[in-house]
């Protein structure tokens, strides 16, 4: 049973609704067993204590084996028309600078002590922009390895409650950006390829390294703002974030923001 705050998140509402249609869908959710929403209390079918995280760390030289499916999932997720639903806020020019300002505040001045380059900012607006030039999909908004669930060889995705329509290429680079596992770039390649094919999106590698960056400075404000109020075993996922900031600023051309990455990855290794 989970008991959840509708007050602070009301997302958190949503998520016996949302379950009931991604299932509907074919997407591999929780089953709701019951749902008492005036004691804001869910009953859900267990999904497994292994995500995939530590699905990958077991399989060692097989981990795009590991992804296969998850790829696929996703892909399909990203292809559903959820018009019809009540979902968060749609991806547009106020998120993307609401996560922007989550990295100014909470990773380079609490973490860092630094301000935000102007040419950094600059080249954020430019991803902004290029992201607001895809077409709308349903994203989860968290696809990560953790929020993908293992009962023996079956998959479950979790976390959804915040879904709602933006680029794909966001949940693609959550994934395979994902600083809580390393994956190589042929890999990512690799796995950029299959998701192109499911999703009959050719052209989803060129905008995947701008999306990471959108991605990767959201998570890196979070992972700031989360050791600061208490949670401090997020800091140790800095420096892999930094790592692949300066990867998919690499990749994008974004000569400012790899400076910076690279600035940051050189304070954080002399870290006390």
């Amino acid at each position: 049973a989970i008991v959840y705050d509708d007050a602070k998140r009301a997302e958190n509402a949503r998520y016996a609704g949302h379950a009931r249609w991604l299932k509907e869908q074919g997407v591999s959710v929780p089953e709701i067993l019951k749902d008492l929403p005036e004691q804001k209390t869910l009953v859900m079918s267990f999904v497994g204590a292994t995500d995939l995280q530590h699905r990958v760390e077991k399989a060692g030289p097989r981990t795009v084996e590991s992804y296969v499916p998850v790829v696929e999932m996703l892909a399909k997720f990203n292809g559903l028309d959820a018009s019809a639903l009540d979902l968060e806020p749609a991806f547009g020019p106020d998120l993307w600078q609401w996560e922007h300002d989550l990295f100014r505040e909470h990773c380079l001045g609490a973490r860092f002590g630094q301000e935000m380059p102007e040419a950094v900012a600059k080249e954020l607006a430019s991803v902004a922009a290029r992201l607001e030039e895809e077409p709308k999909a349903l994203v989860h908004r968290d696809f990560q390895s953790t929020n993908v669930l293992w009962k023996n060889d079956a998959l479950t995705i979790i976390d959804f409650q915040g879904m709602r329509e933006g680029p794909a290429a966001y949940d693609l680079a959550s994934l395979l950006y994902d600083p809580y596992v390393k994956l190589t770039d042929g890999e990512r390649k690799a796995l950029a390829a299959l998701y192109g094919k499911a999703a009959n999106r050719s052209d989803i590698a060129a905008v995947l390294p701008f999306a990471a960056v959108q991605r990767l400075v959201q998570a890196l404000g979070a992972y700031g703002r989360l050791a600061s109020v208490g949670q401090p075993q997020f800091g140790r996922y800095v420096l892999p974030a930094l790592e692949n900031l300066l990867a998919a600023a690499d990749e994008a051309g974004l000569d400012a923001i790899g400076a910076l990455a690279e600035d940051l990855i050189a304070k954080e290794n002399h870290r006390p």
